[in-house]
């Protein structure tokens, strides 16, 4: 007979574990994983950018060549970088982009705060190197 209670007792609180388990999963906001991370087509457009502008030898010279700051620049071989850039993302979005010679920003305009921007960026390099970063955020 003890042995039976003790079985008993030992069975509710696995019962009463299980429950308060499944209710906290169940409870536990799913989006929380989900903050914070790039959707994937502003991923994907950040890649495309990066690879061009890394492997296009026009405009990885240019970004070697090319004083820090913003690559929006309308005369040289930035523009170029530019318009590439406009022709590749989408009209929803805007972007802004830098060339820096650190890792740290050297961005110099403002970007939107009340809005998500997502920065990624590519270390280009020889005896003069830079960093190419692009932020993009929707309209």
């Amino acid at each position: 007979m003890v042995n039976k209670k003790g079985f008993l007792r030992i069975l509710e609180a696995i019962i009463a574990i299980v429950l308060i388990l499944g209710l906290i999963f169940y409870l536990t906001p799913r989006s929380m994983s989900e903050k914070g991370k790039v959707p994937r087509n502003i991923e994907e457009l950040q890649q495309f950018v990066l690879k061009e502008v890394s492997y296009n030898a026009t405009f990885r010279d240019c970004t070697l060549a090319s004083d820090i700051g913003s690559c929006k620049i309308s005369y040289g071989c930035r523009a170029d970088i530019n318009r590439f850039i406009d022709n590749s993302v989408p009209n929803n979005y805007d972007y802004e982009c830098e060339i820096c010679k650190t890792s740290v920003s050297c961005f110099d305009g403002e970007l939107p705060i009340s809005k998500s921007v997502f920065a990624d960026s590519s270390f280009i390099g020889d005896e003069n190197s830079r960093v190419f970063r692009i932020y993009i955020w929707e309209k």
